[in-house]
Parts: structure tokens; C-alpha cells; sequence
């Protein structure tokens, strides 16, 4: 295979970053979608020694890694995910690119080449026309200043957001005049929010992933669950990836399970060494 496979650290929410990169590594796990979040490296407050030992483990332990915006109270202790790109506030939005620079600058650091972002929700309040006008100027602000650092941004459709399908995706695509702007492909959310199937998905929008998130999702419930516990084939995922020759890091994000984080991170290695395998006995 071309890809990694990694883990993204919100599962890992109880354990010290150093201590998850040692279990990982253990486990099999080459890659690392790291959260910048208060648990592990929060980009307002760790200092830069703190980075630089975060650098030192990823590189003697050969982990790639990805930078993944999306923890839930960072710069809201009241609400998640808020603000985002779609506050209805300029001072929120502003709150927010200026973070999302922030993770350009730790993933240019650590040499880490994706970015993930979102939309988020809107207000009941404002218009999607105005709100899509709003993402597209942060977008823009933002994927040009990761372009000067040669940092890609890979955005990720989420159910209930204002991007939430890859139709809307190309939607947005269509305004962002950047050729380092591309796709976080989220396995669960297309399984939630798509009619075409995840191998259908992999193979047509392949040449606009940059990241790759990995979870089961049972019923179409956008509930991240461990591999196995849901209705996705990852059979043909996996299959889908090899025939794109994906050569990025495929991140598992169970964020719900950071409770037993280390039996799940084992777990879901084994089914996916059994899935590999598979793949390899039909060839």
C-alpha cells in the first residue's frame, strides 16, 4: 500500500501526547492527525519547546503527521466547535481564521502537509447566501496564507454544517483559486450524507484528497464507532484507496472512545492488517 495509517489524537484525549505517540507506534501505527486542542498541544498557550519535543517523538519514531482543527472547545469553552467560519460575527470569524493560521505555522514546524477545516453550522438568523460568503473569504485567506508556507488545506464536508456534501463542496471549490486547497474525505460522512457509494466516492473525487478519516457508522448516524461495530464495507474502501494509489495518511477518529483509546487503537489495527491482508490475497 502507498498510504499510512494513522490515528487522530481526539481519541487519545485522557493520555499524554507522548505517551499516545509511544502506543501508536506499538500498535503499528505510522501516522498521527494531530488535534491542536488544550489535551495535547494547545497553539495559545504550549510553548515552542513543547513542539519541538512533539517533533523529536514524530520524527524518531517515523510518524507522518496532519494538523486537525476540529477540537470542540478550544476557543469556546460554552459551545462547540464555535466560533467558526460562519459566526455571524466578524470578530468571530476573525477568531477563528487566526487560529486556523495558527495551525499552518505548527503544521509547517513539523512538517506536516495537510491542514483539516470545516464550515460549521449557521445561525438560525443569518442567509446561506451571506454565510457562503463568509466561508469563501476565510477560506481564501486562509489556503492563501498555508500556499506561502507550502501547507495544503484539506476541507472537510460535515453533517449539519454549511458544507456538508461534496456537491456543496464543489460548490465552494469553484470560489477558491488555490491549487492547495482540496478535500479532507471523511469515510463516516459519506456514508451519512451521500447517495453514491464510498468506492464510488474515493475513485470520482480523487484527485481532490489530500486526507483521508476513517470511522464506521451504523444507520447513517453521523456516530463515529470503531471498525466493525457499523455498515461500512472497508473492503472496498481500502480496495478504493489502492486503486487511486493514495499516498497520504488514512487517520482513524474515534473521539468517543478515548475512554478505552488503547484497546480500540489495538483493535482497529488488527481489522485493518485483516482487510489488507484480504486485498492482497485476491491479487
Amino acid at each position: 500500500m502507498y498510504f499510512k495509517i494513522g490515528y487522530i489524537s481526539n481519541g487519545f484525549q485522557n493520555h499524554d501526547i507522548f505517551d499516545m505517540i509511544k502506543i501508536i507506534t506499538k500498535l503499528g501505527f505510522n501516522g498521527l492527525g494531530l488535534t491542536l486542542d488544550v489535551c495535547h498541544y494547545n497553539p495559545f498557550k504550549d510553548s515552542e519547546r513543547s513542539l519541538k519535543r512533539i517533533k523529536r517523538n514524530l520524527k524518531g519514531n517515523n510518524i507522518d503527521t496532519v494538523i486537525e482543527t476540529g477540537a470542540r472547545f478550544l476557543l469556546n469553552p460554552w459551545e462547540k466547535h464555535e466560533p467558526t467560519l460562519v459566526s455571524n460575527e466578524e470578530t468571530d470569524r476573525t477568531k477563528r481564521i487566526d487560529f486556523l493560521k495558527k495551525a499552518v505555522d505548527v503544521a509547517e514546524f513539523l512538517e506536516a502537509n495537510v491542514v483539516t477545516i470545516f464550515s460549521g453550522k449557521i445561525y438560525e438568523n443569518v442567509r446561506k447566501e451571506e454565510a457562503f460568503g463568509w466561508l469563501t473569504n476565510g477560506v481564501s485567506e486562509i489556503t492563501e496564507y498555508a500556499k506561502m508556507k507550502n501547507i495544503k488545506i484539506g476541507f472537510e464536508p460535515e453533517p449539519l454544517m454549511l458544507i456538508e456534501t461534496l456537491e456543496q463542496y464543489y460548490l465552494l471549490r469553484k470560489e477558491i483559486k488555490y491549487d492547495n486547497f482540496g478535500l479532507t474525505l471523511d469515510i463516516g460522512h459519506v456514508q451519512c450524507s451521500e447517495d453514491q457509494s464510498i468506492h464510488d466516492c474515493i475513485i470520482s473525487h480523487q484527485n481532490e484528497i489530500f486526507n483521508i478519516h476513517l470511522t464506521d457508522i451504523k444507520n447513517k448516524k453521523h456516530i463515529h464507532l470503531p471498525l466493525g461495530e457499523g455498515d461500512i464495507n472497508f473492503l472496498d474502501v481500502f480496495k478504493a484507496l489502492k486503486e487511486i494509489k493514495y499516498a497520504n495518511i488514512v487517520n482513524l477518529e474515534l473521539s468517543r472512545n478515548s475512554h478505552n483509546a488503547p484497546s480500540v487503537a489495538n483493535q482497529s489495527m488488527i481489522f485493518i492488517k485483516e482487510i489488507l491482508k484480504q486485498i492482497e490475497g485476491t491479487e
